[in-house]
């Protein structure tokens, strides 16, 4: 009788990698925006945007139509499934929209590269994760401020407490950290 069980949990196992090869893949052909200051303003603007997360499931977003000045700070508020998530999902392509178009300083984002959009767009979780690695690498990925610069975001946030923290001991996360630490512990 184990051997039957063994059996069926490895043909789950098998189904399942057979599932996600049946995945569609995300874009990456598209071009880039030429501007490699884009975006400027920060203008956002959803025209009719519908948006379903599989091909057989209901739309989540049915025709959604708003516009955010640049500049703007705006709140989504509504009950558990009115698609406040949804429309973060969205912006940032990461469920795409099966019709009408979002636009950030008049670019229509489904016609640009995947990659430029995340690195151009955050969306901030409703529940606050922190990645793998050190604080620095969360707050600036790709290296692009110094740490100084990196310091004074986190004074003006109210985060002061996260410079004094003491680096994670052992293995190469720690490692990792400490190249940041010699910077008011980062």
């Amino acid at each position: 009788m184990g051997n039957f069980g063994e059996i069926e949990r490895k043909m789950v196992s098998a189904q399942r990698l057979f599932d996600f090869m049946s995945i569609e893949q995300e874009t990456a052909d598209q071009p880039s925006v030429k501007d490699a200051a884009w975006p400027q303003e920060g203008a956002v603007k959803f025209t009719d945007v519908s948006l379903r997360y599989r091909p057989t499931t209901e739309l989540c977003l049915k025709n959604l139509t708003f516009e955010v000045a640049p500049g703007l700070k705006v709140g989504v508020v509504g009950r558990t499934g009115a698609g406040k998530s949804t429309m973060s999902l969205a912006l940032s392509r990461i469920v795409e929209i099966c019709g009408g178009a979002i636009e950030i300083d008049g670019v229509n984002i489904s016609k640009i590269d995947i990659n430029q959009l995340r690195e151009k767009v955050t969306v901030i979780a409703q529940d606050p994760t922190l990645f793998t690695g050190t604080l620095r690498f969360n707050l600036d990925p790709f290296r692009e401020h110094s740490n100084a610069a990196i310091e004074q975001l986190l004074l003006k946030a109210g985060l002061a407490e996260l410079l004094n923290r003491e680096p994670e001991q052992g293995g190469a996360a720690a490692e990792e950290e400490k190249n940041l630490t010699e910077v008011s512990s980062l």
